[in-house]
């Protein structure tokens, strides 16, 4: 389930920074020093400027981007960044049973039905 906050900012020194589907109104601030930062933001890409520096560590963001609404500001020594940009929709899945009544025998058939949801 999305966690909805007007301003994140999350810091680590020895440790990683690890998230799933945060929703920030208006900025993301990440930093950890020896540890890597990873997760999903609710939005697109095109939603953030971006700033992100690293030291002794790959990222899968640029060093700088302009033009979002929203800022995500990130910060890395010795570690890693992948930070990814999702939509928020979800699957779900339902199974139901369905029974089929035929001369002389009952049967029984699992079924998956999954539904997008927004």
């Amino acid at each position: 389930m999305p966690v909805n906050v007007g301003d994140v900012t999350l810091e680590s020194n020895g440790g990683n920074i690890s998230f799933e589907k945060l929703n920030a109104q208006s900025s993301v601030n990440l930093k950890a020093k020896n540890g890597n930062i990873g997760g999903t933001i609710i939005g697109s890409y095109d939603d953030y400027s971006v700033s992100c520096s690293i030291k002794k560590g790959e990222s899968n963001l640029p060093a700088e981007k302009e033009g979002g609404t929203k800022n995500l500001i990130v910060s890395v020594n010795n570690g890693d960044v992948d930070v990814r940009f999702v939509d928020n929709w979800e699957t779900i899945s339902i199974y139901y049973t369905i029974r089929r009544a035929t001369a002389g025998s009952d049967s029984f058939k699992k079924v998956k039905c999954s539904q997008t949801l927004k």
